[in-house]
């Protein structure tokens, strides 16, 4: 469920993700409930960061600008 979270809460025009899914026989090892948002959070948080760094910006103002206040109903 990585690809729906990618973006995050930011106003990220284009993203790419590729899925692949796979149909067994086999019983899963182990139940996993809601993996991948973590994973799909920290992923952006730190890709921010470094655009952050690159472009010479501070990291709570990148945040600032490219989180998407006006889609938020508050």
């Amino acid at each position: 469920m990585f690809g729906p979270c990618a973006t995050g809460v930011y106003d990220i025009p284009a993203a790419y993700s590729n899925v692949k899914a796979v149909f067994t026989n086999t019983a899963p090892v182990d139940a996993y409930r809601g993996a991948g948002r973590p994973e799909a959070t920290y992923t952006i948080e730190r890709l921010v960061e470094k655009a952050a760094m690159e472009l010479g910006i501070d990291r709570t103002e990148i945040r600032k600008k490219k989180i998407f206040p006006k889609k938020f109903s508050f």
